[in-house]
Parts: structure tokens; sequence; C-alpha cells
């Protein structure tokens, strides 16, 4: 874990930026697979696109 000073608003900042790569390198397979998780349950494009349109007309009537 990489210590900082945490009185400092700038440092403290950088400081959990720094930690939070630190993490995300040693756990390089397990975000990995969570991105891809998280592209599978997106919907498609089309769906996305057919509901705004029946959005958008039903605040239109």
């Amino acid at each position: 874990m990489i210590l900082n000073d945490q009185r400092h608003i700038f440092k403290r900042h950088i400081g959990s930026a720094r930690e939070n790569f630190f993490r995300a390198k040693q756990f390089k397979n397990n975000n990995e697979n969570l991105f891809q998780r998280q592209q599978q349950a997106l919907p498609s494009p089309d769906a996305l696109r057919d509901l705004w349109t029946e959005l958008f007309k039903e605040q239109r009537k």
C-alpha cells in the first residue's frame, strides 16, 4: 500500500490514484474479466434506439 499525506487534498487524490493504479496492475486479469462482463451486459444499440423513440413518442403526446 502506498502511503500519502491524507491532510492535503491534492496529495490525497494523487495517492489514491496511484494506489488504485497499483492495485489494477496487480489484479490485471480480474479487471479484464470485469470489463468484459460489463460490455456483455449492455443492450444492443438497436434496442436502445427503440426505447428512446418510444419514450420520445410518449412525451410528445
